[in-house]
């Protein structure tokens, strides 16, 4: 997917028998699509330079017709070539593909490198045939069949020919994906354009700048000294987080950013436990330090319980989860992980610090109480009347999960799903009738954010992922023409 190594893609497997492949900056589906449907078994052969087709067309034994894929940049189509049958050298054998630079005419070339087994085979091979021809095969057809110029001893060499930048970028990506031999089928395809991608990463730095403004100006306002202290531990986290995943090079999501956001929040959790104990055992009459000590002391068990929990969700869903649920689990594993240490070790350093430093009489923890101290809740009171809302509202949840039962997305129920902002508020109705007039079945609108954002939802199409491809062509075609200045900003197709 890579050769340049420029690109930077993300792929990951998913347990059992998935793949996930993200592309950052790629346009072209269609190319990519054929690139990965091209995988299939790879073996090289000597070409038969002396045989010919009988009168019916039939091969000579011992040969393979086949179509030479090569002569399209010369011909503009494919011709038939005489292959031997025997294969010389099997593609599993091949370590590597790499685009190069012909030294001597500036030209580009593919050099390849072969496994000690296919190092050896191909000596063989090109010592005892130099000046014939030998073809690589790829999914019965040929890709390319250069003339054998000299012996290659060492397993490596290099494929000649009037390759462009592109086409040796896309024969070495055939040579090294030709040694997995096995059938790859889409499930599932997202496209998401620059400008939606800008829009969402804005829209979440902001979510996460002003969710951190509020943590921090609550802390600060309802604990003090000690809440600056937390703030300060809140601030080392989130940088800390980020680094963690810039570290494991983790690809940041939506659902990731969001995960960013709520660890932020559930990362002062720890503090807040802790400041409420140190307040009550200084109203018990304990001097500063001694409160502070049986503060840190007496919460960390509830700490612990709190967060652990917590781990254990977010680990369940990372080895269920797919995608972008991952993305999610990964930001507030990491968040709680590392909140731990911030929120307990720092923060007591910088209380233990000060108390040293200054050697308080008193100490007065909250500034602003949001609840007086002596408010009383009369839960119990409730108790029948609590336990017997909970009986109703769970089995009524029970009930209607299988009746109506739930609205399932595409992520679930399959179909395809397109974002469009319309060149001004979205005209639904006129939308709606011609969206209809393309026979793609029940055609779902619905209002996404802004007035000119639209969210339209079709079930899957009768047929494979061709089909599919031809209904988002459909409605972009549609779109390009009856509404002018529409944006498709993504598409996601789902088995």
């Amino acid at each position: 997917m890579d050769p340049d190594g420029v690109k930077n893609p993300q792929i990951s497997q998913q347990p059992p028998d998935r793949i996930l492949v993200e592309l950052p900056g790629e346009k072209d589906l269609d190319a990519i699509k054929n690139r990965l449907n091209t995988v299939a078994k790879m073996d090289f052969h000597l070409v038969d330079e002396t045989g010919h087709p009988d009168a019916a067309g039939h091969p000579p034994p011992g040969d393979l017709l086949l179509m030479d894929d090569s002569m399209k940049g010369r011909t503009g189509q494919s011709e038939p070539i005489l292959v031997k049958r025997k294969i010389e050298v099997s593609g599993a054998n091949l370590a590597n593909a790499s685009v190069g630079q012909d030294q001597q005419n500036g030209g580009y070339v593919v050099r390849f490198k072969f496994d000690s087994v296919g190092a050896h085979k191909m000596a063989q091979l090109t010592e005892q045939n130099i000046g014939h021809r030998f073809a690589v095969v790829l999914d019965n057809k040929v890709i390319t069949a250069p003339v054998i110029r000299g012996a290659i001893p060492d397993g490596s060499g290099e494929i000649t020919g009037n390759f462009t930048a592109e086409d040796a970028s896309n024969l070495a990506v055939l040579l090294n994906a030709g040694a997995l031999p096995a059938p790859i089928k889409i499930i599932e395809e997202r496209s998401v354009g620059p400008d939606l991608g800008a829009d969402s990463v804005k829209a979440g730095f902001y979510a996460t700048i002003f969710g951190l403004v509020l943590v921090l100006a609550y802390m600060l306002v309802s604990y003090g000294l000690f809440g600056l202290f937390a703030d300060i531990a809140v601030v080392v986290n989130l940088v800390l987080t980020i680094a963690a995943l810039s570290l494991l090079q983790a690809t940041l999501t939506l659902p990731g950013i969001a995960g960013l956001l709520l660890s932020v929040g559930m990362s002062v959790d720890a503090n807040i436990l802790i400041n409420e104990r140190i307040r009550e055992e200084l109203k018990n009459g304990k001097p500063p330090f001694s409160a502070m000590e049986a503060g840190f002391s007496k919460a960390w068990s509830t700490i612990i319980d709190s967060n652990l929990t917590t781990l254990i969700k977010m680990a369940i869903l990372y080895v269920f989860g797919a995608g972008m649920v991952r993305g999610f689990a990964v930001t507030i594993f990491l968040g709680i992980m590392i909140s731990m240490f911030t929120a307990t070790l720092l923060v007591r350093l910088m209380m233990t610090l000060w108390m040293r430093r200054t050697r308080p009489k008193q100490l007065k923890i909250s500034l602003v109480r949001f609840v007086p101290d002596k408010t009383k809740f009369r839960f119990m009171g409730g108790r029948f009347i609590g336990i017997g809302l909970s009986i109703v509202l769970s089995t009524a949840s029970v009930i209607l999960f299988f009746t109506p039962g739930l609205n399932y997305g595409i992520d679930f129920a399959g179909g395809i799903q397109l974002e469009l902002k319309t060149n001004g508020p979205a005209d639904f109705a006129k939308l709606r009738t011609d969206l209809d007039k393309l026979g793609l079945g029940a055609v779902h609108l619905q209002q996404f954010g802004a007035p000119d954002q639209v969210l339209v939802r079709m079930d899957r199409q009768p047929g494979g992922d061709e089909a599919q491809q031809k209904a988002i062509a459909k409605v972009k075609s549609d779109v390009a023409q009856n509404f002018p200045g529409s944006e498709i900003r993504s598409t996601a197709a789902v088995g």
